[in-house]
Order: C-alpha cells, then sequence, then structure tokens
C-alpha cells in the first residue's frame, strides 16, 4: 500500500534558491542537483567515535572512519548504511514493525538481518543503542516527517543525497508511527522516489535510525 505524498523542493525559493545564487552559507555540503548544481542540503560526516570530519571521509570501522551523517539543517544525526551482508547495519536487512507492546498486528523477528531472533524494529534500536554507534546510545526510529526531510525529490531510485548516504537500497523504510485507524499497518517512506507509504507491520522492510543531537 503506498500514498504518495503532496510537495515536493522547489529550487525557485528558500535554501535551493540561495544555494544556486551562491548565497547559502553551509557548515557541511550536499551532492548537489543530478545536473551539477548546488542545492540546500547541509551534511557533515561523523566518525565511529561521534567527530566531525572532512568531506573525502571513507567509511570504516576504525575510531576515525565515517559510519554516520549529521543534517546542518535539523540538527539529526543518522545512521549509514554498509555494505556487508555481515555487518550489523548492511544495507541489505529488513525489519518487521515490532515495538513489544501489545498493538495488534506488530511481529517480533519478521525479518532477516545480523543475527536469528533481533530481525524487527525494537532490537535493531536496541543492538546498534548497545555498540553506541557514533558514540551515542539514543538511537530510534525516525518519525514520517523526519524521514521526509532527508528525501531529494531531484533524484530517484535511491531519492537521497549518494555522497552523505551511500549504499541506500531504493526501497520502503520504516517510521516510528502506526496509521490511525488502521490496525497493524505502520507508516513508510519509500526512498524509490521520495513518497510516503504504508505497509502492513508484519511486512519486511529497510530501517534507518537516527537521533537528535543536543
Amino acid at each position: 500500500m503506498r500514498v504518495p505524498v503532496p510537495g515536493a523542493q522547489d529550487a525557485r525559493y528558500g535554501r535551493d534558491a540561495a544555494a544556486l545564487q551562491h548565497a547559502l552559507q553551509k557548515q557541511g555540503g550536499s551532492a548537489g542537483t543530478r545536473a551539477g548544481r548546488p542545492n540546500g542540503f547541509d551534511f557533515t560526516k561523523v566518525s565511529n567515535v561521534g567527530a566531525m570530519l572532512p568531506e573525502e571521509a571513507a567509511l570504516g570501522s576504525e575510531p576515525h572512519g565515517w559510519a554516520c551523517t549529521y543534517d546542518n539543517n535539523t540538527g539529526l544525526m543518522w545512521e549509514v548504511k554498509i555494505a556487508d551482508a555481515t555487518h550489523l547495519r548492511s544495507m541489505g536487512h529488513t525489519y518487521s514493525w515490532y515495538r513489544g507492546d501489545g498493538r495488534e498486528g506488530e511481529l517480533a523477528d519478521g525479518g532477516a538481518c545480523h543475527a536469528a531472533g533481533r530481525c524487527d524494529t525494537i532490537k535493531y534500536v536496541q543492538d546498534v543503542n548497545e555498540v553506541g554507534l557514533c558514540g551515542y546510545h539514543d538511537w530510534r526510529l525516525p518519525t514520517p516527517l523526519e524521514l521526509a526531510n532527508i528525501v531529494d525529490r531531484g533524484r530517484k531510485s535511491p531519492a537521497i543525497d549518494p555522497i552523505y548516504f551511500p549504499n541506500t537500497p531504493a526501497t520502503l523504510y520504516w517510521a516510528s508511527s502506526a496509521v490511525a485507524g488502521l490496525r497493524g499497518v505502520g507508516w513508510l517512506r519509500n526512498f524509490q522516489n521520495g513518497g510516503g507509504a504504508f505497509e502492513l507491520m508484519d511486512e519486511p522492510h529497510s530501517i534507518r535510525l537516527v537521533r537528535k543531537s543536543k
């Protein structure tokens, strides 16, 4: 069940327009548009120990390897996925929506991930917080709006910045909210085209965790 969400980024106004006019000061950077023009996104790479990194930093498991991306516009920090099927944060892993509070329709361990019995949303959050990704232990599922904030509507397959969010399958990503009035249904964001979606909670989909920097 997929539902398009109205509205799109518009280069005539706001940060995108300022970037095109070279009037936007950024703390970090972005890939820009597919045509090579600047846009309003402003991201900074973050290391495994929470240090800000330069744009050329590479993904890695060492302390100063890149593991997270900070959005300078929203103050949100996002996990970055890994192209390794054995890794906790593998881009190919999927999870069922599960909070463990007895909600009708939710399903424990309904996906395919790094360890048997851990393939649902609440356990993935627990596992990432246990590791202390980028030095923090307050990772969580994003809200639908938070996921929408990293959608790049100038791109498709995936609809996201390719420099700061590599290893992003063009698929559905779970949000933290259930759909009001529909039993056993949760909200997602489709990173094939950036649109909103809803699905049965027992369906396996991707996750990208987030935290709010203080």
